[in-house]
């Protein structure tokens, strides 16, 4: 598919089937992250992807640090969002509802379950940054898109997901992760469950109008 067809069609998964994923797509989404631009070509990155039994391993003692811990969910991370971020939030929350009913989902504590266990995806992928690089972080973000956008043209569902972070040590722990590489964010990765109402859900986007502003530019053209 073109770029824009990509874009414009790429949505969040948030179940996945129990079926591997081919080492070789992995590697050429890995390829795909390798090749986006940083700044001064530093490329201060690492991409880990974690599956089979690690990745189960790593779901459980997420899981039962929850239990322990009791994080909460907040889009704000507990600091208070303006109006502008609430009416954000709370149009996704009351527009995902219905899908979450359909999927027969009673969990409250679902997305927090959901996110800490990867929505069951046989992959996760870790995009750590270099602090001994000193570059911005912004950087990252571009090999994330890159990751997204790949994996959905081969047919495969992503989630990109932060509140694992609020774990970031124990994962560190877990999979020796050295000091000098912070963790990002993490990407759910494989097949998506399509006959589970909750993936037919897709987030909507403000107008381009609102978060745009045209400068120097002739307005009739």
């Amino acid at each position: 598919m073109d770029v824009m067809t990509a874009i414009e069609s790429r949505k969040t998964t948030r179940a996945f089937l129990n079926k591997p994923v081919p080492k070789k797509d992995i590697l050429e989404i890995l390829n795909a992250a390798r090749l986006a631009p940083s700044g001064s070509n530093l490329q201060p990155w690492e991409f880990w992807a974690v599956t089979g039994t690690e990745k189960d391993e790593l779901v459980k003692k997420l899981l039962d640090e929850q239990n322990k811990v009791g994080i909460t969910y907040s889009p704000g991370r507990g600091r208070p969002l303006n109006k502008r971020y609430i009416e954000r939030s709370n149009s996704f929350a009351m527009k995902i509802l219905p899908y979450i009913e359909r999927a027969g989902i009673n969990d409250p504590n679902w997305i927090i379950q959901g996110s800490l266990s990867f929505y069951g995806a046989p992959v996760v992928i870790l995009i750590l940054f270099d602090e001994e690089s000193y570059s911005n972080e912004i950087n990252l973000g571009l090999a994330l898109q890159n990751i997204l956008l790949s994996a959905h043209n081969k047919g495969l569902g992503t989630c990109p997901l932060g509140l694992p972070l609020a774990f970031g040590e124990m994962i560190r722990d877990h999979l020796k992760i050295p000091k000098n590489l912070k963790i990002s964010n993490i990407v759910a990765i494989g097949y998506a469950d399509t006959n589970n109402p909750i993936n037919e859900f897709k987030s909507e986007r403000v107008s381009l109008d609102e978060i745009t502003k045209l400068i120097g530019f002739d307005k009739d053209k």
